[in-house]
């Protein structure tokens, strides 16, 4: 079988969590693209009846770092963001929102530095210090040549970013972690509701009184919203999307119903969606397997669901090239450029000796991944990846990726391919 596509986003998106790789280096020229789809503006609707990627791009991220940018990449949004992949501390964010960007417009605010940790270009506009990545690498492109499309680009995104303000058809997104109490979070609404009628999500972490996805009104035009945990700082990627996405449903239903102070939402219950996997059909049988030490049993560990357990054997060592272990084609109630998640509950035996477990759609590129934590031994974790499907393509080939030893093994079970970013097999 050939290398599935998809282990490119494996061994990328999953670097910060398994490999140790660059984190950055996952995701696509996300500071560099100049493109957006068709802009879903204020609409008279529901946040039921929004995709979660219509749903996303009623957002502005005010930045703090480049989370909630990959929360709408993995949902499939691409807005156009002065700030969505950029890193910038508060006060700064809230001295260029009081000085309605006139430094930033300067040619010379653009400088492009090489980051010494992995030899790619970055951006800095000064005198702020607000760092973005380009993506690429030192020797790809001309680094004068590079500044001046930064220059034309950051102009863009200035006026962009001021028309959005005045029109104030989106919601304003500012994580708590670069906002010091609800002082600031106001200080920043006011700056925001300086250019027009702008409404601000404050988001922090959630605690017992309000657990993740609950979202509240603390004041006029000033939401807070909480969510589990924020991504680290050098693991953006390491996000939890169903929150992110239950969260921003919550805030968008309070500001389309312009909801007086004190109004509360609390987590929303996302329904099981439809599995398109027959798990009853074809799987390998648990039991006896050969290994390298010869005849060996191996016993399933307890049942999830009373759910068919798969185990999984390495008969050689095996890499990303080699590493799909099973895989099937699904040939029906797919849709195609829709976005899919695969997921299933895998169980790693303490005595695993490799080094990378997950799924992965073959001859997809993934959109968002949580491969298997290997510090979780013997017992269950759930683990996913989503995909979208190409156009005019109607089949999936969902499969499990394990990168490991001759006589290595790993079980599986409950295994679901749904439509939809994030998945639902435990709710």
């Amino acid at each position: 079988m050939s290398k599935p596509q998809g282990l490119d986003s494996f061994t990328a998106s999953a670097s910060e969590r398994i490999f140790g790789h660059d984190a950055d280096n996952a995701a696509p020229a996300c500071a560099s693209d100049i493109r957006e789809p068709a802009a879903t503006s204020r609409q008279p609707l529901a946040a039921a009846e929004l995709s979660p990627a219509q749903l996303l791009m009623q957002f502005e991220s005010l930045g703090d770092n480049c989370e909630f940018g990959l929360v709408q990449r993995y949902a499939g949004a691409e807005p156009l963001g002065l700030f969505r992949f950029s890193f910038e501390h508060m006060a700064e964010l809230l001295t260029v929102l009081e000085n309605r960007f006139e430094s930033l417009k300067k040619p010379d605010a653009v400088e492009i530095f090489l980051a010494p940790e992995n030899h790619e270009y970055m951006v800095r506009l000064n005198p702020y210090g607000f760092v973005y990545h380009t993506h690429i690498a030192a020797g790809a492109a001309d680094p004068e040549v590079l500044r001046a499309k930064e220059i034309r680009r950051v102009a863009f995104l200035i006026d962009k970013l001021i028309d959005d303000l005045k029109n104030g058809e989106k919601i304003l997104i500012r994580k708590g972690e670069g906002i010091d109490g609800e002082t600031e979070a106001f200080r920043l609404l006011e700056a925001a509701r300086r250019y027009g009628p702008n409404t601000l999500l404050w988001v922090v972490t959630s605690n017992d009184a309000n657990p993740a996805g609950t979202v509240e009104v603390i004041g006029p035009h000033l939401l807070r919203g909480y969510i589990s945990r924020f991504a680290p700082y050098d693991d953006a990627h390491n996000t939890v999307l169903s929150d992110w996405i239950d969260l921003c449903a919550g805030a968008y239903l309070l500001w389309k119903t312009e909801a007086p102070v004190g109004t509360r939402l609390g987590p929303t219950r996302r329904e099981p969606a439809p599995n398109l996997i027959d798990e009853g059909a074809n799987l390998p049988r648990q039991g006896w397997r050969k290994q390298h030490d010869g005849e060996t049993a191996i016993c399933p560990p307890p049942l999830r669901d009373d759910a068919v357990v798969m185990t999984h054997v390495l008969t050689t060592q095996t890499d990303f090239q080699t590493g799909l272990v099973w895989a099937r084609l699904v040939d029906k109630g797919i849709n195609a450029d829709e976005i899919y998640t695969l997921s299933a509950w895998l169980f790693i035996p303490a005595n695993f000796r490799g080094t990378g477990v997950g799924m992965v759609f073959d001859a997809f590129p993934s959109l968002s991944v949580r491969n298997a934590d290997l510090s979780i031994r013997d017992r269950w974790q759930l683990v996913w990846v989503s995909s979208r499907i190409p156009r005019e393509t109607h089949t999936a080939n969902p499969g499990l990726l394990v990168v490991g030893e001759a006589g290595d093994f790993v079980f599986s079970t409950s295994w679901k391919l749904e439509a939809g970013v994030v998945p639902t097999a435990g709710a």
